[in-house]
């Protein structure tokens, strides 16, 4: 369960009290589901992303970088990976 501990008109200074907090909490990043009729799906998804393989990198053809096979698009020029 969830608790508002901080609230202000002033998002940036909400955003500030955020970030202060995560430096002061050793946590390790988490997902919450609000609908828990989504819990199968959600799981499911899950389950896909953590037993895909991964593939080789790929060199984008317009500016020759090399690109992470999860990348559709070169992260330098934004080009399309050709091979897809």
């Amino acid at each position: 369960m969830a608790k508002l501990i901080y609230t202000l008109e002033n998002g940036l200074l909400v955003h500030n009290a955020k970030n202060i907090l995560s430096a002061a909490i050793n946590c390790w990043p988490q997902l919450w589901l609000l609908d828990l009729a989504q819990e199968t799906k959600a799981m499911a998804m899950l389950d896909t992303i953590e037993n895909q393989e991964l593939g080789e990198p790929w060199l984008c053809q317009a500016c020759q970088e090399s690109n992470e096979s999860s990348f559709e698009l070169c992260w330098n020029c934004q080009t399309e990976n050709e091979n897809i």
